[in-house]
């Protein structure tokens, strides 16, 4: 009698988990986007490329001038001027092409913001290795919970 008891009370409560898990559990609606690939893909990344291309083709331009001038007595003079041009433009053109990753960022971030919005995902992962997260609705946001919790842990220590 009491095998069956147990039996029956078992069978329920596993019929009970599975009827929440299956029908009754709030479904989260998630996806995950290969950042990489986006990024390599953006029809906006081609503009940006192609300034960068325009930047460093007139940088180009600018050191052959000065390369052709390093002949002759003045020679040591270009050629330590050419040297030095050539540096600010390296680090320049880096400089730019980290603002213009930056900005494409920006743009993919409120893009696929949008998207996740209008599509009714919950959240939405990029596949970096990283652990970001491109889109959450805001509803399971525990930022402001975490950041209390972090602050008085921190203010205890």
């Amino acid at each position: 009698m009491r095998k069956n008891l147990f039996q029956f009370i078992h069978v329920m409560v596993t019929l009970s988990l599975a009827v929440y898990v299956f029908v009754l559990s709030p479904k989260e609606k998630k996806a995950y986007i290969d950042n990489q690939r986006l990024f390599d893909r953006f029809a906006g990344k081609a503009i940006l490329q192609e300034k960068l291309e325009t930047l460093a083709r007139s940088q180009r331009s600018q050191l052959d001038s000065v390369a052709a001038l390093a002949t002759g007595t003045n020679a040591a003079t270009y050629e330590s001027v050419h040297q030095q041009m050539s540096e600010n433009f390296a680090i320049n053109y880096q400089q730019v092409s980290t603002r213009y990753t930056a900005d494409i960022w920006k743009e993919l971030n409120k893009l696929i913001s949008e998207y996740g919005k209008q599509n009714g995902y919950d959240f939405i992962f990029g596949a970096t290795g990283d652990g970001s997260l491109m889109y959450a609705n805001e509803v399971k946001d525990l930022t402001e919970e975490v950041i209390n919790y972090v602050n008085e842990r921190h203010a205890k220590n």
